[in-house]
């Protein structure tokens, strides 16, 4: 049944939060010394294989049909390799904190989307107004400089454009996942990292021909990260997610992700937060707040006229 809203679902969400939030900074931290391309091809490929262990241990394989293919591939394209390199390379002139804050954008998109693909999705205005209140969080946390301050310069404003991009890939993932034919979990986790590993690396030997070789341990550590947790279990979460409660309920993620990745970058990579962040805080879990609160009367509306 779509819609659900249970402990289990929250605990879905506030792991995605945790390991999204986190990615920026361990990517931020990583792209110094490996090549963008690289770094989103090391996830994806790292974790493509745990997801096809995963299918294998549960007894699925790669479907053979062309338009389970086809529809595999293009979710791996816009839900991984576009996304991931977008936001390798746009971490390399913004702060974390910041790249973080642009997925903030993402629940609008999605909302639009939904409105327009997914007939059980449709707008209302009290989840509207949840969301313009989440994102004015978003214009507090940004601050009245700007995302891209004077002194930040126009590679700033380039990365900020990245991240933007990366957030109506994901937007379109979360929309399109939800409308690709049925498939088993594992299959379908497995397959779309699978499908997005051939098509990364060939890009990667294009993009950037030559391994990072200076790269040691430390940061292949942290592209091993990426891979197993932002990449790996959170595909899994998200079919997971998106199959109990839709595309609407998973874009909370991206109101939440930028707070938390404004206390990582605060905490593990000495970026200032100031009042504004913290009032921009308190309007995303406001905008949630309403969010939510429609989205349980919908439910109930619904759950009333079943029972006539």
């Amino acid at each position: 049944m779509l819609n659900r809203r249970g402990p289990a679902e929250w605990a879905a969400l506030a792991f995605l939060v945790v390991v999204f939030g986190s990615s920026f900074a361990v990517t931020k931290s990583v792209v110094d010394a490996v090549p963008p391309a690289w770094v989103a091809a090391g996830r994806i490929v790292f974790a493509a294989a745990i997801l096809a262990g995963y299918a294998l241990l549960r007894g699925r394989v790669m479907p053979t049909s062309p338009r389970a293919l086809l529809w595999l591939l293009w979710l791996g394209l816009v839900g991984n390799v576009a996304p991931f390199l977008l936001v390798s390379w746009g971490t390399q002139h913004i702060p974390s904190s910041v790249a973080g804050i642009l997925m903030a954008a993402v629940p609008l998109m999605v909302l639009l989307l939904a409105h327009i693909a997914l007939p059980d999705e449709r707008i209302t205005r009290p989840a509207v107004v949840g969301l313009v209140v989440g994102f004015a969080g978003v214009v507090a946390l940004i601050g009245p400089a700007g995302l891209a301050g004077p002194d930040l310069g126009e590679l700033a404003l380039l990365g900020e454009l990245a991240l933007v991009g990366a957030g109506l890939c994901y937007a379109v993932y979360n929309v399109t996942a939800r409308l690709m034919p049925p498939m088993a979990l594992a299959e379908k986790s497995a397959g779309t990292l699978i499908m997005a590993a051939f098509a990364i690396v060939p890009l990667t030997a294009l993009l950037g021909p030559e391994f990072p070789m200076q790269a040691g341990w430390p940061e292949l550590a942290q592209v091993a990260v990426l891979g197993a947790f932002p990449t790996a279990l959170a595909t899994l979460v998200i079919y997971w997610v998106l199959e109990r409660a839709g595309a609407r309920f998973l874009a909370i993620t991206n109101y939440l992700v930028p707070a938390f990745a404004v206390l990582v970058g605060t905490t593990t990579l000495a970026e200032a937060l100031s009042a504004s962040d913290l009032l921009g805080l308190a309007l995303i879990l406001l905008g949630v707040a309403l969010f939510e609160a429609d989205a349980r009367r919908r439910r109930a509306a619904e759950a009333a006229q079943a029972a006539r």
